[in-house]
């Protein structure tokens, strides 16, 4: 366990290690709007956009902020912070560092997160730094102000969002992250991008909380999201995290809700009935531990049969068809990867049936004499007659026969339809008895000099079916395709 979590922490960490920047941007812009940093030019650029701009300052060691006209898409990198002047038409972006402490500290939480995805992280930085663009402020905008109309706006989500994004471009804090996250999450059934915010802000207030009960709560949100957008399983790793921090009865309460809905379990089962060994498959939300003895845990009343795991599945042999099996699931089953077990025992009754009628041919290519022994090689399941038609491919149309594969794969209701109508003729239909052994696949050699007692030397092509005095549908019917080649006595093949 000790390797994987490396590995995953390695792979967590890479998206960063090519810029030398961690999971927290090391610096933003607090973006106001409406106002022209006068003075202190370094240079300008042209028929630009903002966030150029910005990447403009950053590389630039001398600059501390910049204005951008949005009119005429031009950029002011500024030396200094100069007299603040009314311009409708720009913004302004002063920059900011963020503590040493804050991105080492960011760095180390990231890791302990190892089974989020680097995506996620990558959003969650991408969200930080843009968040000044996003959500300018007004020059004489301060927090306590922007606190007051925030919680006034209560659940007008249009007038909260604005202002909270406000208040964590200014603060960068924790809470301020998580408010604006919980916003998010109630818009995202209007648009999925607020899903990956909610995201991205859980993330952001997680890194940034100092304090391990804040880190809980930021925890617990992010684990709320990570439900609410289908990806509840990441979301128990996000509450066993919190609770490590904070031991909160409410947490544990979550955590096995969690683990009923998202955790290891029993999601599914098959019963592979039409196969000549029969099987019975229980499928698991995520692969089951491969290097244990499963004995003790899957278990078939009155039976001692064998299991074999692989992947999400555990497949239980040695079955007959026609009778009902009883299997059970015992709790403390682990999985592969996570470590999570089947919190309880699970019991599945499964019927295997007798096998579905079938045909198919015993190979792809025959050449058939032309004579009164001439026979067909025909496998079949549970039938005792087949119905049989055989086609003339035209000699003018054998190179599209090939070349659409209608001598190397099977054909459907329709393809059968497009070799009579469009590269040959039915010349022949009937039917042929074959014999029925219960469940077994039974190879019969159908006499058919009879049927080509007139046929011209050429290409063949034949189709079985069920009989037709059953009721079928072209999805149930099973067709098979192959080459006759008729000789007449004496001649080549």
């Amino acid at each position: 366990m000790k390797a994987r979590i490396i590995v995953l922490v390695g792979a967590l960490l890479a998206p960063f290690a090519a810029s030398a920047e961690g999971p927290v941007p090391a610096e933003r812009f607090i973006v106001e709007d409406a106002v022209d940093f006068y003075g202190g030019d370094i240079r300008s650029i042209f028929d630009t956009s903002q966030a150029n701009c910005e990447s403009a300052c950053l590389r630039s060691k001398d600059c501390v902020a910049y204005t951008f006209n949005l009119a005429q898409n031009a950029c002011f990198l500024k030396s200094k912070i100069g007299d603040r002047s009314p311009f409708e038409s720009a913004v302004s972006g002063r920059r900011i560092t963020a503590e040493a402490d804050i991105l080492t500290r960011a760095k180390a939480i990231a890791a302990d997160l190892g089974t989020l995805r680097p995506y996620d992280f990558r959003q969650a930085s991408t969200l930080a730094r843009e968040i000044g663009r996003r959500y300018p402020v007004a020059q004489d905008d301060n927090v306590p102000k922007l606190v007051k109309a925030a919680t006034a706006a209560g659940r007008n989500l249009d007038t909260a969002e604005p202002l909270q994004g406000q208040i964590v471009s200014l603060t960068d804090a924790p809470d301020a992250w998580l408010d604006l996250g919980r916003t998010y999450l109630a818009r995202s059934d209007k648009d999925w991008q607020y899903r990956d915010d909610a995201i991205s802000a859980a993330i952001n207030a997680t890194l940034r909380a100092e304090k391990p009960a804040q880190r809980a709560t930021a925890l617990n949100q992010l684990a709320d999201t990570l439900q609410a957008v289908d990806r509840g399983r990441e979301g128990i790793d996000m509450l066993k995290a919190s609770l490590d921090l904070a031991p909160r009865a409410s947490t544990r309460e979550t955590l096995a809700d969690f683990r009923a809905r998202h955790g290891f379990r029993v999601v599914d089962h098959r019963v592979e009935s039409d196969a000549a060994e029969p099987r019975v498959c229980v499928v698991f939300s995520e692969p089951v531990a491969a290097d244990i003895d499963l004995e003790p845990y899957i278990r078939v009343a009155g039976e001692d049969l064998p299991v074999d795991a692989s992947d999400r599945n555990a497949c239980i042999g040695g079955l007959e068809h026609g009778k009902t099996y009883k299997i059970t699931l015992r709790s403390g089953l682990p999985a592969a990867a996570s470590g999570e077990k089947l919190l309880k025992d699970v019991t599945v009754d499964a019927y295997v049936r007798d096998r579905s009628p079938s045909v198919a041919f015993s190979g792809r290519s025959y050449i058939l004499p032309k004579t009164a022994t001439a026979a067909l090689p025909i496998t079949t399941v549970n039938l005792e007659e087949v119905g049989l038609r055989i086609h003339r491919v035209d000699d003018r149309n054998l190179l599209r026969a090939i070349q659409e594969n209608f001598f190397t794969t099977n054909l459907n209701i329709y393809r059968e339809d497009a070799l009579r109508e469009q590269l040959g003729t039915q010349v022949w239909e009937g039917t042929g008895e074959v014999k029925r052994r219960l469940n077994e696949d039974v190879t019969t050699r159908l006499p058919l000099g009879e049927a080509i007692e007139t046929f011209e030397p050429g290409v063949y092509v034949a189709t079985a079916r069920l009989p037709k005095d059953e009721e079928w549908a072209p999805a149930k019917t099973t067709f098979e395709t192959f080459k006759i080649g008729i000789q007449q006595a004496g001649s080549n093949p």
